[in-house]
């Protein structure tokens, strides 16, 4: 063993090396990646599950209600000629249910226009101004977008920024739809359609 010499003279033996604290041993340092690996993971799970339960009551409205064949979209009032032959191209499915809620789009790959029963209280040409709103959405491929944003702030659940930027950009699609609807429309028509949109 080295050795080193004490104050009175006397020589001790130097400590082994595998005692000297070494700057490669694991230390506080190392221990934070795995700390934020892990508050990571359980952020993830939450909003994982987050989303899980919101498919599950989507999905559950949509079981419960009523899917509306060509002849009763024919006698429902809210569509015109332009809409139902859109409607029927497309293949987009609607469905009607007794829920108060506002008229959604439900999916991305195939999206279900979901109304309220309720919507059918409105005038003709209020209920076809909605539904123009919504089919702008489809034509517009809004839903994936929406999809898209959810799965980032998803997976980047600790960043805020996605989140304002995520309500931003769904504040943005629905003022672009009205705009789109009430283009070169006449002033009473607008105010009827404002007046739907407080309704709902």
């Amino acid at each position: 063993l080295a050795h080193h010499a004490r104050q009175d003279g006397t020589v001790a033996p130097r400590p082994p090396a595998s005692s000297v604290p070494s700057m490669l041993a694991p230390g506080p340092l190392l221990a934070l990646p795995m700390l934020w690996v892990a508050l990571y993971v359980i952020g993830l799970a939450h909003a994982l599950i987050k989303q899980r339960r919101a498919r599950v009551m989507w999905r559950r409205l949509l079981a419960s209600a009523q899917c509306l064949p060509p002849q009763a979209l024919l006698a429902h009032g809210a569509f015109d000629e332009r809409q139902l032959s859109e409607i029927a191209h497309s293949r987009l499915a609607v469905m009607e249910t007794e829920t108060a809620l506002s008229p959604v789009l439900i999916g991305w790959r195939r999206p279900v226009l979901l109304l309220p029963r309720h919507l059918r209280e409105f005038s003709a040409g209020q209920q076809q101004m909605i539904v123009a709103h919504e089919l702008h959405h489809w034509r517009a491929s809004d839903p994936l977008c929406l999809g898209v944003s959810a799965a980032l702030q998803t997976i980047f659940w600790f960043n805020p920024v996605l989140r304002w930027l995520g309500a931003r950009m769904t504040w943005a699609l629905e003022l672009d739809c009205d705009q789109r609807v009430l283009a070169g429309r006449p002033q009473q028509q607008r105010k009827l359609y404002a007046t739907a949109l407080l309704r709902q």
